[in-house]
């Protein structure tokens, strides 16, 4: 085998730019093959030189996983500091029932030095990182380290803070989990996401992207890629079983952890985040099709106050909850920075519109994957004013298209708005391109919804998810008054949370049954129609 390089390029926590593998290096990392991979996708070139899809339609025993993490160095030394050493030990903590093949750790520099002293440097910082890797019981003879220098630079050496970035090693782990290894009873659910977070450079799944919008020209803010969720054996349908902690703030309640995270009794990660290429994402969305019972996908989208992990967590219980025999949806998941941490309901609000130009970009990928009419959409409190705004912004002529059939088709299933935080005034206007187009909306309600009455008093406008003033009559959207089956603390979550909620969104996405079909009980004014839960 030669010595020809071949061009690899990364995305994500390791990609901002092109980076080089020599085909001698890639021959180690699979034996007699080598891999071509960014920071999510990993594909084995045979001898033939033609590409082997990894990953077939069925969930296999074992995947091949990449794994990355970025190590910060001070200006001038290769010694370890605490944070490199805290991100190290989630690194190896996340490796868990991760087997690795190789882990190639690269060294870089800031300018300032010659070419060969930052070279050196680099090498340097590479293999303190390695000798530390050994010392947690990984072998050596899988680790290979290189120095890059100064020559790949991730951000501007022309500034202290620039250099600062620049003074560091990334670490990318190959290798393979098993669904063998999981505790017996145990489910996961794989969710294919899209995100507009930051990345915050570790490797912890929980803490993977923080809370603040992603700073990249706005083509490039997207992150793709796969989460996968445990459902511990003992879950009750309409919860998400947590550690006995909430944040109180329109949403969610917050007291201090008392209890910790045990993955026999809570929803957790299962395996480290894994980002995708946007064919990779492509790819995976169209295998998990056709794995599918009923060939259909659900994409959440969550409100405020959530985390990623929140989101990822509420995906993967309304996905499993919602199963029945010869139906389940692939879950799909859109995160936005709603403020979790500063708890900061007006800076929540502004980024709003800004997630929504970047969920519209990730639904034109989706149907552009799945065709017309696949994909349900879900959005709760104000996710459902960054989804309704996404529809608007994409406009009706660009929410139907020519389906299998040749006729003109709505884009999208069934559009779900769950205690919609949206002003009500304006309600009617921003979700006309989703009705003019042919899409059938679904408004779920309530009276009881403590959250929206505190949106009320926080905007000066009643919103069109609260029925405490009297519905929304909107002509061409199914309005569910659900107070009667609203019975959670907050009143905000009954969409997820109340069985009869979830027994009737299961029709409403497995059949499509309208609302007399589902049991629910007709109240007539004038021309319009509106329902209740008996």
């Amino acid at each position: 085998m030669t010595d020809q390089e071949t061009e690899l390029l990364e995305r994500g926590a390791c990609g901002r730019g092109r980076r080089t593998i020599t085909m001698k290096l890639a021959a180690l990392l699979v034996g007699g093959a080598f891999i071509i991979g960014g920071c999510a996708n990993i594909m084995v070139l045979e001898s033939t030189g033609k590409p082997e899809l990894e990953r077939p339609a069925t969930q296999p025993a074992t995947e091949r996983v990449s794994l990355l993490a970025e190590v910060p160095f001070d200006f001038d030394k290769s010694e370890l500091t605490p944070e490199g050493r805290t991100r190290l030990n989630d690194l190896v903590a996340n490796l868990g029932n991760i087997t690795p093949n190789t882990i190639v750790v690269t060294g870089h520099s800031g300018s300032i030095g010659s070419d060969v002293y930052n070279e050196a440097m680099s090498k340097r910082r590479a293999e303190a990182v390695k000798g530390y890797l050994v010392g947690k019981g990984i072998e050596p003879n899988r680790i290979y380290t290189e120095g890059k220098g100064e020559t790949e630079p991730i951000a501007d050496n022309k500034t202290t803070e620039g250099r600062a970035k620049n003074n560091r090693v990334e670490i990318a782990v190959i290798g393979r989990w098993s669904l063998s290894s999981l505790e017996p009873g145990i489910e996961v659910v794989p969710i294919l996401f899209a995100t507009n977070r930051t990345r915050t450079g570790h490797n912890v799944p929980d803490g993977y992207f923080g809370d603040d919008e992603a700073k990249d020209k706005p083509t490039d803010r997207l992150t793709l890629g796969r989460a996968l969720v445990r459902v511990p054996p003992n879950h009750v349908k309409g919860r998400v079983e947590q550690p006995s902690w909430r944040r109180l703030v329109l949403e969610k309640m917050s007291f201090r952890m008392f209890t910790a995270l045990n993955p026999s009794i809570h929803f957790s990660f299962a395996y480290p985040i894994e980002e995708l290429t946007d064919d990779d994402f492509r790819s995976e969305l169209r295998q998990s099709l056709v794995a599918s019972k009923s060939r259909s996908a659900l994409l959440y989208v969550h409100g405020f106050a959530n985390s990623f992990a929140d989101a990822a967590y509420r995906t993967a219980q309304l996905s499993f909850d919602l199963r029945a025999e010869g139906f389940d949806v692939v879950p799909l998941m859109f995160s936005w920075p709603s403020d979790a941490n500063d708890v900061n309901y007006v800076s929540a609000k502004d980024r709003v519109r800004s997630a929504a130009q970047q969920l519209a970009a990730f639904l034109d990928t989706v149907v552009a994957t799945t065709g017309v009419g696949v994909v349900h959409l879900i959005a709760h409190s104000m996710g459902a004013e960054v989804l309704a705004t996404a529809l608007n912004q994409l406009g009706k002529s660009n929410l139907s298209a020519t389906g299998r059939d040749g006729l003109y088709r709505p884009k999208f299933n069934q559009v779900i708005l769950a205690a919609p935080d949206i002003r009500a005034s304006d309600f009617a206007s921003i979700i006309l391109p989703a009705i003019e187009s042919g899409h059938r909306v679904t408004n779920y309600a309530s009276s009881n919804d403590k959250a929206l009455r505190l949106a009320k008093h926080a905007n000066a406008e009643p919103r069109a998810g609260d029925t405490g003033e009297g519905l929304m009559e909107v002509s061409g959207v199914e309005t569910i008054d659900a107070s009667a089956v609203n019975n959670e603390f907050l009143g905000h979550s009954f969409f997820a949370e109340s069985v009869p909620m979830i027994r009737d969104l299961k029709e409403l996405l497995r059949v499509g049954a309208r609302p007399e079909a589902r049991g629910l009980l007709p109240v007539r004014r004038r021309a319009w129609t509106y329902w209740l839960f008996p």
